[in-house]
């Protein structure tokens, strides 16, 4: 079966990116053509909509890479490119890794609905424990479900390409057409000149050399591939990390939002510990840190204990994601004073009020205070605690609809229905403006509310615009389409 038409135009598309030769693009279509199962995988990744697209890579601790957020898979062209004598030296490498990378496709929708499984239960867990172990493990499963997957479809595309010119091929003809990948599968003993190949003890394949997907071979390439020290795995952005750690990133980054977000500590308190039993996980801060955490808008270092010792050890997640250091953790104690000195809210620091420089909203209120004075001298008024009261009660009114700033403050001319002054107007824009913006109130109410009543209720709707982006934030940095990005599936 050739390639498709969808699959071919991705094929295609691929020739014209940056850096992408013809070269490439032919040794890509010979791998293809080589393994009925590849070519057959690829169509069907292509035709599902689950890959989109082929790019090349350049992550140097990778042999290729699915990327969720726009499902496609980058290629390194180093393996694409001739050898001596004009013939691409990697095709079998090539062979299992784009095998592996369109499983990772295949897989996405599952991968997807786990992640979303885990942000759900991180909405409660933060309003209750707090203790995400459960809930990480559950998305680490699938994590290691989708590479044990991958690995399998690796090596089934890998012997597709051998039976296609060897139809009794042995496990010695599979084990050479890609070396680098196979140790997974089968065991080599001996040595030169007589080296013994066998298939590791808890695989079992088909009859035809094929791996079924089976649960027990699942789980079997789980611990031969998904549990292997980073000694042995060499991945992430160091080239230092196993696979737990190079998916926890995005677990430990989204619990912390979500704690955030539903979560908030009282001003003055000190901020909760989520908790991780990081043994059982099997993350370790360091690693994570160096692969990148991504601890959304608020990027202050998120406080968790570490419960797979009694008592709980502190730790600290530190923001990494474009530093990618480990900074070493302090206790919570210390954080505690850190986040107490940092929150303007606290005992130890009184909150400012909007009539004070450095709170976010003082130049709006100085605006509004500039009006009211105008107000004022045209009455023959001096300023005084009537006019802090309106100012205060106008910058809720311009916080309540929304003014960015406040060019004119006006009191209403007589009507019919109206005495003058009974309304008081803020004006953002030139009056003449059609398109300017006012909003109004009582002038009566503008004068007697009291002012911390007023500035109460301007905090209120701070903390409010605050948690609507944060929420959104969240959202968008937890997933996909709702929170950060799922993390690339790295082979």
């Amino acid at each position: 079966m050739p390639l498709s038409p969808h699959a071919q135009a991705i094929v295609d598309d691929f020739g014209r990116q940056p850096g992408v030769s013809p070269e490439h693009v032919v040794n890509l279509q010979g791998v293809l053509a080589a393994s009925p199962v590849l070519l057959d995988q690829f169509n069907e990744a292509v035709a599902k909509q689950r890959v989109l697209g082929l790019k090349p890579l350049t992550d140097p601790n990778a042999g290729g890479t699915f990327t969720p957020d726009d499902h496609s898979i980058r290629l390194p062209l180093a393996r694409l490119s001739n050898g001596p004598g004009g013939k691409s030296l990697d095709s079998g490498e090539m062979t299992f890794v784009l095998g592996h990378e369109l499983q990772h496709g295949l897989y996405s929708p599952a991968a997807a609905a786990s992640r979303k499984d885990f942000e759900t239960a991180a909405v409660q867990i933060a309003k209750t424990t707090h203790d995400y172990s459960d809930a990480a493990e559950k998305v680490l499963s699938s994590n290691r479900m989708d590479e044990a997957s991958a690995e399998i479809a690796g090596w089934n595309a890998t012997v597709s390409r051998v039976r296609q010119s060897n139809p009794h091929a042995s496990l010695e003809d599979i084990y050479r057409e890609a070396p680098g990948r196979m140790h997974d599968f089968i065991d080599r003993t001996g040595g030169m000149p007589q080296f013994n190949y066998a298939l590791k003890s808890n695989l079992t394949l088909n009859a035809d050399m094929t791996m079924p997907a089976n649960a027990a071979n699942v789980e079997a390439m789980g611990v031969n591939f998904f549990d292997k020290a980073a000694k042995s795995t060499r991945i992430g952005h160091a080239g230092q990390s196993d696979y737990a750690n190079h998916y926890g990133p995005w677990v430990v980054g989204t619990a912390a939002i979500y704690e955030r977000q539903y979560n908030k500590p009282r001003p003055g308190d000190p901020e909760q510990p989520m908790i991780l039993d990081m043994q059982r996980l099997g993350l370790k801060e360091e690693v994570l840190e160096r692969n990148g955490i991504d601890l959304g808008s608020d990027t202050r270092p998120m406080p968790y204990l570490d419960s797979s010792t009694q008592p709980p050890t502190p730790g600290l997640f530190q923001h990494s994601k474009n530093t990618h250091l480990h900074v070493s953790p302090i206790s919570v104690q210390e954080l505690e004073h850190v986040l107490r000195e940092r929150d303007p809210q606290s005992q130890s620091s009184p909150a400012l009020s909007p009539s004070q420089p450095g709170h976010a909203d003082h130049a709006l209120y100085q605006q509004i205070k500039g009006g009211v004075e105008k107000l004022d001298a045209q009455r023959g008024r001096e300023w005084d605690a009537s006019s802090e009261r309106m100012t205060a009660s106008l910058l809720v009114l311009a916080k309540e609809e929304g003014l960015s700033r406040v060019d004119h403050v006006l009191l209403n001319n007589p009507t019919d229905k109206l005495a003058a002054g009974e309304k008081v107007f803020l004006v953002q824009g030139t009056q003449s403006d059609p398109a300017h913006h006012r909003a109004d109130m009582a002038t009566v109410q503008a004068v007697q509310t009291p002012e911390n009543q007023s500035f109460e209720r301007v905090q209120s709707i701070n903390q409010a615009q605050s948690q609507a982006r944060e929420q959104q934030q969240a959202l968008e940095q937890s997933q996909q389409e709702v929170t950060p990005p799922g993390p690339t599936m790295t082979r």
